[in-house]
């Protein structure tokens, strides 16, 4: 009786489908996108150039493994652009190893709230995914090729994440973080912007947006006080200039906080303390008062970070989230929100810094 189940059993197997997917494509017949560019055409009437970065499979091991080409579409949407782009090659094109969105300045200047929502919506783009401003825009960027590069993109993937190089001046903001600062009221967003040279790129400069564009661009020096005050970035230097002192001080330990005036709600405390060592400076110092450059360097901090507050405010935008801790501490709901937006163009920052100074950087 057992025996008669096994032609039945067999008949069955035969009937199953197996390994005929034809979704399916081997690693040989795909090309890997890894990083998107989307510009705004200036000599077409179309709404959108899109330019993908792909990195070609190598023949060999002995050949050189930095293979890539730029390859660019203009069209009316996103989605056509992509069909039109796939039409140009003999392989699957595979978006599943792209890291990296760079937005084009004219296009980040107008409106990329639809951009940013379809990428967010394909299933293929990890939300992950680094974004950038590309200047001038975002197809010359992707065309720099770095000698230092080992595979396509890999050097601006670096640039961002922290397995990489360490930039006091370099910010990073992900796909997910901002689609979530587009829609929440009393949080703005913001993107590092990339800026192509002939071997090499400079990122330095970070963009504010007003949800959906830009509204202005810090140069590299609000740019660093901007990223301390974002991330509690202990990697970091601190210049410190006057009549009395002239000396650098390398920061080993930071720590941010802000919080509202309890008498007053149109004052901003920002407690900042610094430690660390002095690292360059024009004379020895280790004999000398160290509360003088205790307090030399807390007045720098104190006007640096006040220029950086005073220009966000005037652009009426907050990347810090003021607004959610002024939410968070009051509890009308739309009325607080509203009050809100019409005190911040008028709020004052109190910077408070607090700096101790660890050692010289020399043992007697």
């Amino acid at each position: 009786m057992r025996i008669a189940w096994i032609p039945a059993a067999l008949f069955i197997v035969l009937l199953l489908a197996g390994c005929t997917n034809r979704s399916f494509k081997d690693i040989d017949k795909r090309l890997y996108v890894m990083a998107i560019g989307i510009d705004r055409p200036q000599d077409s009437e179309e709404l959108y150039r899109l330019s993908f970065k792909l990195g070609l499979p190598s023949p060999g091991t002995g050949v050189e493994q930095n293979r890539s080409i730029v390859v660019s579409q203009e069209s009316d949407s996103l989605p056509e652009s992509i069909r039109l782009l796939k039409a140009k090659f003999d392989k699957e094109v595979d978006f599943n190893h792209t890291k990296l969105l760079i937005f084009g300045d004219s296009l980040a200047r107008s409106d990329i709230s639809q951009v940013v929502d379809y990428f967010v919506r394909r299933r293929d783009i990890q939300g992950i995914a680094l974004l950038a401003v590309g200047s001038p825009n975002a197809e010359q960027v992707l065309k720099v090729s770095p000698k230092s590069e080992v595979f396509p993109g890999n050097s601006l993937f670096l640039s961002f994440e922290d397995n990489g190089t360490s930039s006091a001046y370099t910010v990073t903001e992900y796909l997910f973080d901002f689609f979530r600062r587009m829609y929440e009221d009393g949080l703005d967003p913001y993107m590092p912007v990339i800026e192509p040279a002939k071997d090499y790129y400079v990122i330095n400069k970070v963009a504010l947006f007003d949800k959906s564009k830009i509204i202005g661009i810090l140069p590299p020096r609000e740019t660093k006080s901007f990223k301390e005050l974002l991330e509690q970035n202990r990697k970091m230097d601190m210049i410190v200039r006057s009549r009395e002192e002239d000396f650098t001080m390398q920061v080993d330990y930071y720590r941010r906080r802000f919080s509202f005036y309890p008498k007053d709600n149109h004052r901003m405390i920002v407690k900042v303390k610094v430690g660390g060592n002095i690292e360059q400076t024009k004379e020895p110092v280790y004999d000398r008062n160290w509360a003088d450059y205790e307090q030399a360097a807390a007045h720098t901090l104190r006007d640096q970070y006040l220029k950086t507050l005073n220009q966000l405010r005037d652009w009426r935008v907050d990347p810090f989230g003021f607004g959610l801790i002024y939410k968070a501490v009051h509890y009308r709901g739309d009325a607080d929100w509203t009050r809100w937006e019409q005190m911040y163009p008028s709020v004052e920052f109190d910077i408070r810094p607090e700096v101790r100074i660890t050692g010289t950087g020399i043992i007697r």
